[in-house]
């Protein structure tokens, strides 16, 4: 026991060390000094006065200022927009979760996306991203809590808390984890009872955050620290083993159901739950622990963020009595299915979002040396600054709720509870931060934004909705105050002295002071005799709460639940009238989630800090690319920066402004129906004839300079290309042809090799240019799905070298994020096309085999080495294009029988959604000519229509569709099976070519 002691503090001191060299590190900058070196300023911007002594510095020192956390670490907090922007967007790659945080989250709770960073948290949230839907259990819920609390109005106050917490915790249960909490009977539950401990236990547990994950890890480590004579420690390990074994107990129950063949629809979630979907996804290799852990954090911060800020709008109508009868008003009048469309309502929601935000901090950790700029100056030791260096192991706390009341943002009435600011749009701020939920950072932003925001809104709206329909709330006239709290829990009520007595004023420094807010504005700790009340009919009752403000753990770990997408409007500008409004609605199916990476706000420009900019037509153009990305790229974040600074580039441009417009309202128009009309599609045949006579006169002009000649051809190239891709998936097939025609003399004339000399293909597809490179890959392509030949006769030199250094490269010339297919497939399917053309070469069984073990042997670059569709691909470039394009074969030819049995078992283990269906054409087209058995066949039609563009006649999917349909109908017509030249034969029959 001893020596586990010995052991633990030997920890403790090398922490120490280790915080000190890192605090060395810190760009100096003002700030107060710490009042404790073991807690640092972690007590005063907690608790009842928390909030007042965050202003008070803010006043004090400016938006970015220096804080001290625990252990003697300093750290930036700041609300400045333009740092904000740049750390969780912009450059957001180099700003990273905190990993302490990070670890701590996951020793606690065994995982979930609180507890992940990078790859593994990208993967793990295109996950569970459809899991957040479910408008009929909340109703469901909201009903049971009105009468639940219409049952218990038999004293004159009731605390409302108790209910607005037993019907997130059953809304979450239920939803999330297709398990009931049994909430509204009074009876308590050991799972949500641990948890609730779990995060209770985390307030103490402060000093030793930075070290406490190190000693769990491991489970000799974790029986040393359940020996060190520290009781909260052990009650820690305590709760938080009975939590996991709880959480074993709900998984197993559901595993049996699962291997017995139940009926999901007849239980509890109806099989959409979020448990549902991580054991599907464990069938794939999920870790166990991470399903444990995803529910824990699902419960932990799902419903008691979700209830406090339910109270809070119920303690903000109690005092404001007008805006409550108004609302009231509003939704009596709307039907219940109505309730998600109430302006009024979804005004209220957002302003005490806005206000109130359950967590008060964004943690980031810089990853390596940069700047960021400043929206507002900084006045240091050495002079004014304009943008801040930022060192490597920085930690920053970005502001959530002092971003949401930036007075230079949203004026004088900043602090002040004013739902009509989102009715009337001059009225809105704009902190130049594209987050998720309006313009406001309550639930983040980027890539660690909540991916369960739609999820709370909606919870939120529905439940006021419902009790107000059955209730009328007024304060009880008892004291209490708000929180701005460590974890989420419920404070006390406490008396007006013992609020003003945990605030020293005299903590604060006198420097320059920055106005955050109105003087009058009322602030964040509530001081008035509140407690609303509950009124069914005409009786007046009161009912007690008491509550707190939620914040993140610590500095190091953002425990919001989770979900991502974007539903703002984008401004539009009244001189365009070929632009429409931008909604998103890219798919009806209430399980979609059109941007799960958040894209949008890679995407999107940070607009000016002035709200009244007139011309918002940049900002309508990114967001209609952001758009198109989203439903058209594979992997859209890799082209997310080039793409934002491309279309800057062009629309500051007057020769290239007006068609960057038109483009972007075709693709605004497919990225809202996944289809074009009339207007669009004649402004992208207008847009196709002008690139072509561009085209035709830069090829009717004589080439002076080669390297000029070469520039001025890739960017013709680059417009061609351009127009190409919005028709291959709004066109048809042989209007794509075209596009082709039109752009291989340009492209031609942008390589080097001189004219009739076979193209170096490997040069090409490691050229840095991307045009150079889309248009090899989809003349190859072209190849494989419709037996035409390539435009050129390329030089193609296969080797596993070769296939290595394309993987060493992918980040900086590879294409497989655009159409999901490696580029090592590209080299090998036109190495084999030109094979065909050797003598012997398809008798040659000593290469077939040598082909066969190198494909076993290429790496290929991929963050997702589960991805369906990357092994779609495999199973089709290794069997069905090598059996059936270089041996010759048919389709009875058991290699090639073999190998489309395992495409469509592939297939039909991956859930139909748009992605991948949207990028299957290559390997489905490919796998589809040799597909004999008519149940395989229907498979293939509902993956190919079940893409709404396929659906549509005249475009390039359905042309796809109509081919393999003529080759099924003519070789059973023909009593045969297929070969590869009918592919050919069919696209002659569609297309005319």
């Amino acid at each position: 026991m001893l020596l586990s002691t010995l052991y633990f503090i030997s920890g403790v001191l090398v922490l120490l060390v280790l915080r000190w060299y890192r605090q060395r590190r810190l760009v100096p900058l003002p700030g107060p000094p710490p009042t404790s070196y073991v807690t640092g300023h972690f007590k005063n911007m907690f608790g009842l006065n928390g909030f007042e002594f965050q202003e008070n510095v803010l006043k004090a020192y400016g938006p970015t200022v220096r804080m001290t956390g625990v252990m003697g670490e300093q750290f930036i907090l700041s609300f400045d927009p333009a740092l904000i922007h740049t750390v969780l967007i912009k450059e957001r790659s180099k700003f990273e979760r905190n990993k302490g945080g990070a670890l701590m989250v996951r020793s606690l709770f065994g995982g979930g996306l609180a507890g992940l960073r990078g790859e593994e948290h990208r993967q793990q949230r295109k996950l569970l991203n459809p899991v957040f839907t479910g408008q009929h259990l909340q109703e469901y819920v909201a009903k049971q809590t009105c009468n639940a609390i219409d049952k218990s109005l038999s004293t004159g106050v009731i605390d409302i808390i108790p209910w607005t917490t037993a019907a997130a915790l059953e809304l979450i249960g239920e939803a999330g984890l297709g398990y009931s909490f049994s909430s509204f009977n009074g009876e308590k539950n050991e799972y949500s009872t641990a948890i609730k401990s779990v995060g209770q236990l985390l307030s103490k547990l402060v000093p030793f955050i930075p070290i406490y994950p190190y000693f769990v890890r491991l489970p000799v480590t974790r029986k040393a620290l359940s020996y060190v004579r520290i009781p909260l420690l052990r009650q820690v390990l305590k709760a938080t083993s009975l939590q996991n074994e709880q959480a074993e107990k709900i998984l197993r129950t559901r595993q049996d159901m699962l291997t017995k063949g139940t009926d999901l629809e007849s239980v509890t979630g109806r099989g959409k739950d979020i448990l549902t979907q991580l054991m599907k996804a464990n069938q794939e290799g999920m870790d166990r622990d991470a399903m444990v852990g995803h529910m824990n954090i699902l419960i932990f911060a799902g419903h008691e963020t979700t209830s406090s800020m339910i109270a809070r709008i119920l303690d903000i109508l109690s005092n404001n009595l007008e805006i409550q009868e108004k609302l009231r008003g509003e939704v009596l009048e709307c039907g219940e299915d109505n309730v998600l469309d109430l302006s009024y309502l979804d005004a209220v929601v957002k302003e005490a979002l806005r206000l109130y935000p359950p967590a008060s901090y964004l943690g980031r950790m810089c990853e390596e040396d940069t700047v960021v700029p400043l929206s507002y100056p900084i006045s240091t030791a050495s002079g004014v600054i304009t943008s801040l260096p930022i060192k490597k192991g920085t930690r920053l706390a970005l502001s959530i709720i002092f971003s949401n009341r930036d007075e230079k943002v949203w004026g004088k009435r900043a602090g002040e509870f004013w739902p009509e600011r989102w009715l009337e749009s001059e009225q809105l701020g704009d902190p130049g931060i594209q987050s998720i939920y309006s313009p406001i950072l309550t639930f983040g932003a980027g890539n660690y934004a909540c991916i369960g925001f739609k999820f709370a809104v909606m919870e939120i709206k529905i439940m006021i909705a419902q009790l107000l329909r059955s209730f009328k709330f007024e304060p009880s006239g008892e004291d209490y105050a708000w929180e701005t709290g460590t974890i989420f829990q419920l404070a006390s009520p406490v008396s007006r002295d013992s609020i003003a007595s945990h605030f020293d004023s005299s903590e604060i420094c006198e420097v320059e002071t920055y106005p955050l807010f109105d003087p009058t504005a009322p602030t964040n700790i509530v001081n008035t005799t509140f407690n609303p009340s509950i009124t069914p009919a005409t009786p007046q009752l009161r009912s007690g709460l008491s509550s707190m403000e939620t914040s993140c753990t610590s500095l190091d770990a953002e425990l919001t639940v989770v979900a991502p997408q974007i539903c703002g409007m984008v401004p539009t500008t009244p001189d365009l009238t070929l632009q429409v409004s931008t909604a998103n609605n890219l798919e009806d199916d209430e399980d979609y989630d059109d941007d799960p990476e958040g894209v949008r706000n890679l995407l999107c420009l940070a607009p000016t800090l002035h709200k009244n900019v007139r011309d918002n037509s940049l900002p309508f153009v990114l967001q209609c690319y952001s758009g198109w990305a989203i439903a058209r790229v594979f992997d859209p974040l890799k082209l997310v920066d080039a793409m934002r600074d491309q279309v800057i580039q062009y629309f500051s441009s007057e020769d290239t402004r007006i068609r960057t417009i038109l483009i972007a309202n075709v693709m605004n128009k497919f990225s809202k129906s996944l289809t074009i009309d009339g207007i669009e599609r004649s402004i992208l045949d207008k847009l196709a004839l002008t690139v072509r006579r561009n085209g035709i006169h830069f090829m009717a002009t004589l080439p002076s300079d080669p390297a000029l000649d070469r520039e001025n051809a890739m960017r013709i190239l680059d417009s061609m290309l351009e127009i190409f891709s919005l028709r291959t998936v709004t066109q048809s097939m042989a209007t794509c042809f075209q596009s082709l025609d039109d752009a291989a003399p340009i492209f031609r004339r942008a390589c080097i090799e001189p004219l009739g000399q076979p193209i170096d293909l490997s040069s090409i597809l490691l050229n840095p240019n991307l045009n150079l490179r889309h248009f090899v890959t989809t003349d190859i392509v072209t190849t494989v799905t419709t037996g035409l030949p390539t435009y050129f006769q390329y030089k193609v030199s296969f080797s596993l070298e070769l296939c290595e250094q394309m993987y060493r490269m992918q980040d900086k010339v590879g294409l497989q994020w655009l159409h999901g297919f490696p580029d090592q497939f590209i080299m090998l399917i036109a190495w084999i096309n030109s094979l065909r053309e050797t003598p012997g070469a398809s008798e040659d069984t000593k290469l077939i085999e040598w082909i066969e073990k190198a494909i076993q042997q290429i790496r290929f670059a991929t963050s997702r080495p589960s991805d369906p569709l990357l092994r779609i691909g495999r199973v089709v470039v290794q069997e069905c294009w090598r059996c059936a394009a270089l041996c010759k074969a048919n389709a009875c030819d058991p290699r090639v029988v073999y190998a489309q049995k395992g495409f469509m078992r592939l297939v039909r283990g991956v859930v139909q959604a748009r992605t991948p269906d949207a990028f299957l054409f290559t390997p489905i087209v490919v796998a589809g000519f040799a597909t004999i058995e008519e149940s395989d066949r229907n498979v293939i039609r509902q993956r190919i229509l079940g893409v709404r563009e396929c659906a549509e006649p005249g475009t390039v999917g359905n042309n796809f569709m109509l081919m393999l349909e003529d080759v099924w109908t003519r070789t059973r017509d023909e009593g045969r099976v297929a070969v590869w030249s009918d592919s050919r034969l069919a696209t002659f029959r569609v297309t005319g070519r």
